[in-house]
């Protein structure tokens, strides 16, 4: 899925809207050494979407990673329900705990 997808995908589970800080895609500086932690830390890739912001889709299951300050990680997951009228629902789903990290 490419990050234009996963972009809108983001903005979608949100109410109300979403201001990225990165609007030219082509300005956005991936952090390849948090892609290889996540990685390492969930076992699937992420993709960046803005300069503190990762998404992983897997399924139904919506991974978010926001980077804080201090290096620590916010994680969330949305699970999309499909419904009867062709919308969707997307519910707040935290299975375990792995919202931090230690610092660098």
């Amino acid at each position: 899925m490419d990050i234009i997808s996963l972009r809108n995908s983001y903005s979608g589970i949100w109410f109300g809207s979403t201001k990225f800080l990165v609007d030219d895609l082509s300005s956005l500086n991936t952090n390849n050494e948090i892609l290889s932690d996540l990685t390492k830390k969930f076992g699937f890739e992420f993709t960046q979407i803005d300069s503190n912001l990762y998404i992983n889709i897997e399924n139904d299951n919506y991974h978010i990673i926001r980077v804080n300050d201090d290096g620590s990680y916010d994680y969330t997951m949305f699970t999309r329900i499909e419904r009867h009228d062709d919308s969707c629902t997307f519910v707040k789903n935290i299975p375990h705990s792995r919202s931090s990290r230690s610092s660098r």
